[in-house]
């Protein structure tokens, strides 16, 4: 099972029933568009838009090049045994790239949201102690923005939606 940290910075780590974890070190382009998909879980895109989403350059033969590489250097890196190719990172029948919602994998940000979530959508005085507990674990995993050191546009936009949720 790979388990992803995104509040605070990009850390991953692969699971094993086993033995001990081991640590993934991600960064540059293939840190961006594996927090990307993670992300987006369930949706998938073309490599066209994913190149021109991460790293704003207008799609071309050589771009799409690059991203071919930077796909195959996250895929070496999370799909490692006990992993199989596809089960964290896999295209549709059209090529499209995505994280099904079934991978084997597990978010903090998908965490946070389970405990705080369904508490938010109550009115205050239908909270009740589960409700709270639930709140107050959820803030507590809630460390520091997610992707605290990505400046890129749509890492901005996704910081926006948990710290909403932990202010409220």
């Amino acid at each position: 099972m790979l388990a992803l940290r995104l509040f605070g910075s990009l850390g991953a780590r692969l699971h094993f029933a086993d033995h001990l974890d081991e640590h993934i070190p991600l960064t540059g382009r293939p840190g961006s568009l594996l927090a990307f998909l993670a992300l987006s879980r369930g949706h998938f895109f073309t490599r066209s838009d994913l190149a021109s989403t991460l790293w704003g350059e207008r799609a071309s033969s050589r771009t799409l090049g690059s991203f071919n590489t930077t796909l195959w250097r996250l895929r070496k890196a999370v799909e490692k045994p006990p992993l199989h190719a596809g089960d964290v990172i896999t295209s549709d029948k059209r090529g499209a790239i995505g994280m099904p919602h079934d991978a084997h994998c597990v978010l903090d940000v998908e965490e946070f949201e389970k405990l705080v979530l369904p508490a938010l959508v109550k009115p205050i005085e239908r909270l009740d102690a589960t409700d709270v507990e639930h709140l107050r674990e959820g803030a507590a995993r809630y460390q520091d923005d997610i992707l605290a050191g990505f400046i890129d546009d749509w890492a901005l936009r996704e910081r926006e939606k948990p710290r909403r949720h932990y202010f409220n």
